[in-house]
């Protein structure tokens, strides 16, 4: 029989946990916004082993959590989209912006990181890390001037949760507004939890789509397409 699913909270949010692996972001929301009050089975992303989602357990555990504190967040009360990337800020494309404004990449692909960089050509100043070891300590070096942070979710040698994990402690790299780039269409269920402790991640987007919607806003720039 399936063991009830972990209700728990994390950096102020409430987040539903593996039984099993005790991993967060293992279950796609959308599985849990259309129960109807039966009790159900699903099985972890991480493990693969299954938990049981009973709807009015769920329901009443929340409230109840809620009561005890009420600037808790839901997990269906932190929305994440696939909307406009980049406004008309102040600085951008201006005079000296190159020399001012960051954007500091983590992703193990070198294309991805190449074509980052050609894209903001003139822009931004474009700084690169391959992996997430050491991960942390270039985004605090960075962070000073850094406008935006662009992180794959799944790296070669661990994920985006330890790296933000780990900057957690630094105020100034905490605070970066984080987009997060995945491989795989299909993942972004489970990211969708996974990210509810990092209030920094403003968008979740195919790295394809990004890269095509940041191509086409860069070209809008003086000086830069027709």
């Amino acid at each position: 029989m399936a063991s009830d699913v972990v209700i728990t909270i994390i950096n102020n949010v409430i987040v539903f946990s593996c039984p099993s692996c005790n991993k967060t972001g293992g279950f796609p929301l959308a599985l849990i916004r259309e129960m109807s009050g039966e009790t159900i089975s699903y099985p972890c992303g991480h493990c693969n082993a299954e938990a049981a989602f009973d709807s009015a357990r769920i329901e009443g555990t929340v409230r109840l959590m809620k009561k005890d504190d009420p600037g808790l967040k839901g997990p269906f009360e932190v929305k994440f989209t696939e909307g406009s990337l980049i406004g008309g800020g102040s600085g951008s494309g201006g005079a000296g912006a190159a020399d001012r404004d960051v954007i500091v990449v983590i992703d193990s692909d070198e294309s991805f990181r190449t074509d980052i960089g050609t894209i903001f050509e003139g822009l931004a100043r474009v700084e690169a890390y391959g992996g997430s070891k050491g991960a942390a300590e270039f985004i605090v070096s960075h962070a000073q001037g850094a406008i935006l942070m662009i992180i794959d979710v799944y790296l070669g040698d661990g994920t985006f949760i330890d790296i933000l994990g780990a900057i957690k402690a630094n105020e100034k790299a905490a605070g970066i507004s984080t987009i997060l780039v995945h491989p795989t269409r299909k993942d972004r269920v489970i990211i969708e939890q996974m990210v509810l402790p990092f209030p920094q991640v403003k968008r979740i987007i195919h790295k394809d789509d990004l890269l095509k919607r940041l191509a086409e806003v860069a070209d809008k720039f003086p000086g830069r397409g027709k």
